[in-house]
């Protein structure tokens, strides 16, 4: 089975805000937004990294922040290549 990174239930970097829980429509992102994701998600995956050990919960969450930022890298790939 495949997780979509768009799925509301996936979940997104911390400090950021999904428009469509804020009731606004969703708008196409912008390359300086996905980029900011991107980095974001590597700031966590670093940090959890630093830990000695990770819970199996974390290494869940873990796994599914490789694959939004792996998602994320591919998105911006095509953003870049389209503009």
């Amino acid at each position: 089975m495949t997780t979509d990174p768009e799925d509301p239930r996936a979940r997104a970097p911390r400090g950021a805000g999904d428009a469509a829980e804020k009731g606004a429509q969703a708008s196409p992102p912008r390359l300086e937004d996905l980029i900011r994701q991107h980095r974001a998600l590597d700031e966590q995956l670093i940090e959890m990294a630093r830990r000695p050990g990770l819970s199996p919960a974390e290494q869940v969450e873990e796994a599914m922040l490789k694959k939004r930022k792996l998602w994320l890298k591919d998105r911006i790939a095509a953003l870049r290549s389209t503009a």
